[in-house]
């Protein structure tokens, strides 16, 4: 895994409730769609409480990218290749 904090730009928060969107932005900068976190914020509001996983798909739908929810152990995530969330 260390292998994609090498290759993924960081993107801090500004707030307690974006983490949501500031690993969207991380992932669609990973894939050359450049977005800043003040744009996705504009377009796409930081929920309260947490960021749902629909919440999350939609979002990625909205910007031309293929969501899909799986639910893993943590030893099957360690195997994954790509930046996830």
């Amino acid at each position: 895994m260390d292998m994609f904090i090498k290759r993924v730009k960081l993107i801090l928060q500004s707030e307690d409730s974006e983490c949501g969107q500031a690993c969207l932005a991380m992932i669609f900068n990973y894939y050359g769609y450049g977005i800043s976190l003040p744009e996705l914020r504009k377009n796409h509001s930081a929920q309260t409480g947490g960021t749902k996983v629909s919440y999350l798909m939609e979002t990625c739908n909205d910007h031309g990218f293929r969501a899909i929810a799986y639910s893993l152990t943590i030893e099957e995530l360690r195997k994954l290749t790509l930046p996830c969330i």
